[in-house]
């Protein structure tokens, strides 16, 4: 008989330190790249090419977020707001990967490639498993989630991450040789 030796009750607000955190973090980070910085141009562009690696960074050191569970196999007990964190730094960590796309550096294309398809897995794998299990979790019972449908989930998504990763390259040659046509 498995007994947890604990008296922690979760915090269902969402808005407590562990998110409000994150956000001041990423505005910071919105700001710093955004077009009316105070920053040069180059310093700019560096910050972005660095943006999704430090939100994955962020993201794995962060309780309750699906990247810290690839390292950390100890008991950890996240509240709600530690939820809304992790999900601030994989959801803005998608978006700067998907704005590196549109850069014509193949350094851009690369790290927007990669950590597109990293922070766009751990969405898709984390949006599966909570709405798998959120009518048995908020009737009360407990279940593990179903592997099958969140492997296909995943698959989806790498075919519809593929076909996007196409498009996009296409559409930066064909704006690349209308370039060179004028």
């Amino acid at each position: 008989m498995d007994i947890l030796a604990t008296t922690w009750c979760p915090s269902l607000d969402p808005i407590g330190i562990s998110a409000i955190l994150p956000a001041i973090l990423v505005s910071f980070l919105v700001c710093m790249t955004g077009k009316y910085s105070f920053l040069k141009a180059k310093t700019r562009h560096a910050l972005t090419m660095m943006a999704p690696i430090i939100l994955l960074t962020l993201s794995a050191l962060k309780v309750g977020s699906p990247s810290f569970y690839l390292w950390s196999h100890g008991r950890s007990f996240p509240d709600a707001s530690d939820f809304v964190g992790a999900y601030i730094y994989l959801s803005f960590g998608f978006g700067y990967s998907i704005h590196l796309l549109r850069y014509p550096s193949s350094k851009c294309l690369g790290i927007g490639l990669a950590f597109g398809y990293i922070f766009g897995e751990f969405i898709v794998a984390e949006a599966t498993m909570k709405l798998l299990n959120f009518p048995k979790n908020f009737l009360g019972g407990y279940n593990i989630a179903n592997w099958e449908l969140v492997l296909t989930a995943m698959s989806i998504f790498a075919i519809v991450w593929i076909g996007m990763v196409i498009a996009v390259i296409l559409y930066q040659k064909k704006r690349s040789t209308a370039g060179k046509d004028q």
